[in-house]
């Protein structure tokens, strides 16, 4: 039994590794195409309002986590955005928090979804099963996602008590 475990433990790390291979490969295609410094100087010149800046993140990383592995997203993304963040007026504890939370979304939605492929390998039991079952899920984070951006204290309260 135990060469057959390992079997499925090797399948199901390539297929995340793969998935890890081609993100890595879009990251690269994008910083070599510039798409960082052209994202920043749209933002730069379109976006004047605190509000109107956390609602593009929280879309824009949305929209990434659902291709993009985390870190991936974050390597890219953060060292672009962050000092448009800080230059808005947004405390840096509560960006790193909204990115954090916004990526942890993408990893479970669909199509790169890392945590799904995971659980799916787990329970095998289709992955349309189990998008079907994390959809409340989705809604509640996205609520609470909205509640951490727009309510900076939740984020921000216990950093201010410990003196950060």
């Amino acid at each position: 039994m135990l060469p057959r475990l390992f079997a499925h433990a090797m399948r199901d790390s390539a297929v995340i590794l793969a998935i890890i291979a081609a993100v890595a490969a879009a990251n690269w295609l994008l910083t070599y195409n510039r798409v960082p410094n052209m994202l920043t100087d749209w933002v730069i010149g379109n976006v004047d309002s605190q509000t109107m800046f956390l609602l593009a993140v929280i879309l824009l990383f949305l929209f990434v986590g659902l291709f993009f592995e985390g870190i991936a997203a974050m390597l890219v993304l953060v060292p672009i955005l962050h000092p448009i963040a800080v230059s808005m007026g947004i405390d840096p504890v509560h960006f790193g928090i909204l990115v954090i939370f916004n990526l942890m979304i993408g990893l479970i939605t669909p199509p790169l979804g890392l945590c799904l492929f995971v659980a799916e390998g787990v329970a095998n039991v289709g992955m349309s099963r189990i998008v079907r079952q994390i959809i409340p899920f989705f809604f509640v984070e996205v609520l609470v996602l909205l509640i951490l951006a727009f309510v900076p204290a939740t984020v921000t309260w216990l950093p201010h008590v410990l003196g950060f």
